[in-house]
């Protein structure tokens, strides 16, 4: 991966990294629906208009809009509420955490869908350390089982696994039309899905929801999902599902940096020390020199085995 890709990962991971902020403001006052259903309705909408300027045209290719359609639904309206339903019962730091499961999906979902993307020990170290890196930057949060719902943790843990499909699938299924056709397409349609669940379950509050609520969704609709995915697509067609999905690494690194930014929140050794492993899990599964790779085998060796290294 070169370094303008590298640069625009990170862009993605920040952009995406404040979402989790966003999801956790909104569902205090909206159903997880309404927020995954303004969400794609918002990014919808952004994304149809920058068409409209530009002159394009939706496709009219009905199998590619049935793949389109699939990709709404495993990437979008799924995932999009899933999330928000967990983050009602976990904390919003733990649902970027769990996300962070993803990777470990994709290696081991592109091993036997791709042809190209075999697992091999450096991939498998690398995501490992990578998740490591993750665990290390939320600290003790992550053993308290008292501030969170194993319902909660496993919607997220679906959440994952459904980007993970999803960026594979993209990759191999959804060639040819430009980024924001694509981009629009699947959040319409995934919004779509998600309208008969909302006419079936959801009902009008005492209380209209407050101004950053509504702001939070919108911020969701137009960052979070019309330019990240116009970035995503960018970006899926010049690197592999793999390295795509090591986006999900930097959301807590960000979302960290988010809250010292915004909440007055401080960093601690533990951020740093997830910040270092995060990178190198990044460097190995990238394959930026096999003397990476060598030394931290090496130091992992040596940790584990103090007799062998």
């Amino acid at each position: 991966m070169g370094f303008v890709n590298f640069s625009v990962l990170l862009l993605l991971g920040i952009i995406w990294g404040s979402s989790f902020m966003f999801i956790k403001v909104g569902v205090a006052e909206l159903p997880p629906l309404l927020v995954a259903a303004g969400r794609m309705g918002i990014g919808a909408l952004f994304l149809l208009a920058l068409l409209m300027v530009q002159g394009k045209r939706l496709p009219r290719d009905g199998g590619l809009w049935a793949r389109i359609a699939l990709m709404g639904l495993i990437n979008n309206a799924i995932p999009f509420t899933l999330i928000p339903w967990g983050e009602e019962r976990i904390p919003s730091a733990l649902a970027s955490i769990l996300n962070a499961t993803m990777p470990l999906f994709t290696v081991l979902i592109a091993h036997y869908w791709t042809a190209d993307e075999r697992l091999s020990r450096a991939k498998l170290l690398g995501v490992t350390v990578g998740f490591l890196g993750v665990m290390a930057l939320m600290g003790t949060d992550v053993t308290d089982p008292t501030r969170a719902s194993t319902q909660g943790e496993l919607a997220v843990i679906v959440a994952a696994a459904c980007y993970a499909v999803a960026t594979i699938f993209a990759r191999k299924y959804l060639h040819g039309p430009e980024p924001a056709v694509l981009a629009t397409g699947q959040l319409a349609t995934g919004f779509v899905f998600t309208l008969p669940p909302i006419l079936l379950t959801v009902r009008p509050g005492p209380a209209a929801p407050s101004f950053p609520a509504l702001a939070s969704v919108a911020a969701l609709g137009l960052l979070g999902s019309g330019l990240a995915y116009l970035i995503y697509y960018w970006l899926l067609r010049r690197i592999n599902a793999t390295q795509m999905s090591l986006v999900t690494y930097l959301l807590p690194v960000t979302a960290v940096f988010w809250g010292a930014a915004l909440l007055g929140e401080s960093l601690g050794a533990n951020h740093l020390l997830g910040l270092g492993l995060i990178f190198i899990g990044i460097m190995v599964v990238n394959g930026t020199g096999q003397l990476a790779y060598r030394r931290l085998a090496h130091m992992l060796s040596a940790w584990l085995w103090p007799g062998r290294a």
